[in-house]
């Protein structure tokens, strides 16, 4: 059935299989706060476009999709435990569990990954964010964990800009 999809999208599937078996397949945050917004007539915008997102997927890993697709079936068997460390370090708002967990381990097997899924997007970000933060509007700006943490994270780029970033 893989034969037909290209290496990065395997991995996709395969990830998706395995939390799908792991019961973590209902709606995240994101569709919470979605559904949330639309009810109280709230806008929404994005910081990404539809085929921004599509343009990622389809060329991530691009040149190391062997090893993409190999790393995702040696570490199927880690996700279970992965996900059980990000979730509990996210909840207690530990941003250097989350680093250690999730980020780190990118960096050093996917240098070129870590750098266009993380750190060129975080960097497009913030000048949206930084907008936002000059208006008399509230926002909230919702994106995934990996994005929030480490040096290159929205969070820690934000203090380096002269913000006050504190957790609640």
């Amino acid at each position: 059935n893989f034969a037909q999809f290209k290496p990065q999208m395997i991995s996709i599937a395969l990830v998706g299989v395995e939390l799908q078996r792991m019961g973590m397949v209902s709606a995240g945050v994101d569709d919470y706060f979605y559904q949330k917004a639309h009810q109280d007539r709230k806008p929404v915008q994005y910081l990404e476009s539809v085929k921004q997102q599509i343009d990622f997927l389809v060329g991530m890993g691009e040149g190391q999709e062997n090893e993409l697709v190999l790393n995702t079936i040696r570490d199927l068997d880690k996700i279970d435990s992965m996900m059980g460390d990000m979730k509990d370090a996210w909840r207690t708002g530990n941003e250097m569990k989350l680093e250690k967990v999730a980020v780190e381990p990118m960096q050093k097997e996917f240098p070129e990954l870590y750098q266009d899924l993380l750190v060129n997007r975080n960097n497009d970000w913030l000048t949206y964010i930084e907008r936002m933060l000059t208006t008399p509007d509230v926002e909230y700006v919702l994106v995934g964990v990996l994005h929030m943490v480490g040096s290159d994270g929205v969070l820690q780029q934000l203090r380096e800009r002269g913000y006050q970033v504190r957790q609640f």
